[in-house]
């Protein structure tokens, strides 16, 4: 059985002080075990929190996003090989940065071309039977209505989603994203085919967070 994936996305809370304050309280709490952490951080974050977190074998970094260019001329950008140096890890296309952004399919599937290029391994959103399934070797099915505060998606749901995101991607590793809590991870983590979980406003406080993971177990 593969390592269950739990990654923390941050959005675009913490500065530094507080980044290393939270990593603080979690490195001494957590010990190392088979589950895999991944922190997904704002840019700013990436090269304050690469340093402590080398320090284990068990946490990665992720960027949010990135972008669709290569190295050149686009100002604002952040590219693959910029996000390499720290991270080993990238998010593609979640609700939030297709919402504000008005990313595109052509646009997401530009962005894992320059991760692969680059280096990075990327968690690919998929929003559904509306959606368009792209290939990864992570998908991530995040419904844009289960996005807290709003319901999480059922777990009977989830289970019917991600059948059907194996019978077209059945490499893929998949996980769920969508208002998981601690008190509702162990219904979407003990699903056959969910290999990990996605975690926002729950990933935000430390203590509240390794609750979470202690319950996925």
């Amino acid at each position: 059985m593969k390592p269950l994936v739990i990654i923390a996305n941050w959005k675009s809370h913490k500065t530094s002080a507080e980044a290393l304050s939270w990593w603080q309280v979690f490195s001494e709490k957590h010990q190392p075990d088979t589950t895999i952490i991944i922190l997904a951080v704002p840019y700013t974050l990436l090269p304050i929190l690469a340093p402590v977190v080398s320090s284990r074998p068990d946490v990665f970094l992720a960027a949010q996003d990135m972008s669709p260019f290569d190295e050149s001329a686009h100002t604002g950008e952040v590219s693959g090989q910029q996000i390499k140096e720290f991270a080993k890890y990238v998010l593609i296309g979640h609700s939030e940065v297709r919402k504000e952004t008005g990313e595109t399919v052509d646009m997401r599937r530009q962005k894992i071309l320059q991760a692969q290029v680059s280096g990075l391994t990327p968690f690919v959103f998929y929003g559904g039977t509306d959606d368009t399934l792209l290939q990864s070797p992570f998908l991530v099915y995040e419904p844009p209505g289960a996005i807290s505060p709003n319901p999480p998606e059922t777990p009977e749901e989830v289970a019917r989603m991600t059948e059907a995101m194996h019978l077209s991607s059945p490499e893929s590793r998949i996980l769920y994203g969508g208002n998981v809590t601690p008190e509702n991870v162990k219904s979407y983590v003990t699903l056959p085919l969910v290999e990990g979980v996605v975690i926002g406003r729950a990933s935000l406080d430390p203590l509240e967070f390794l609750e979470l993971i202690a319950h996925a177990q």
